[in-house]
């Protein structure tokens, strides 16, 4: 998917340099995204992704959303899940045959 330069950005003498000048706000980096803003921002927000705090503003430069494409075309790479062995029940013979009623008076 290519990202589209910002509305009003210089289209044709972008530079890679002057691209990552550009700052965009979530609501426009979601879009040329295609993701939902709050997924943005909640990514954002726990530093999974790379991004921009202007003070308190979160924006995203072009080549932010760039590293964010390439990791998500990373592989991903869970750990193996642990594999449970079947359960096995107690074969009644091994229960105590005596009964909660024969141990009080």
């Amino acid at each position: 998917m290519p990202l589209q330069p910002r509305t009003g950005a210089p289209h044709d003498s972008a530079t890679p340099a002057s691209r990552s000048t550009f700052l965009y706000t979530p609501a426009e980096a979601a879009k040329q995204l295609a993701v939902k803003e709050s997924w943005l921002r909640r990514k954002a927000s726990l530093r999974a992704i790379p991004c921009t705090f202007l003070g308190k503003h979160l924006r995203f430069s072009y080549d932010d959303l760039r590293e964010i494409i390439r990791q998500a075309q990373a592989p991903v790479t869970h750990p193996a899940r642990p594999v449970r062995s079947p359960t096995t029940s107690r074969p009644v013979g091994d229960l105590d045959t005596k009964s909660s009623m024969d141990t009080f008076p």
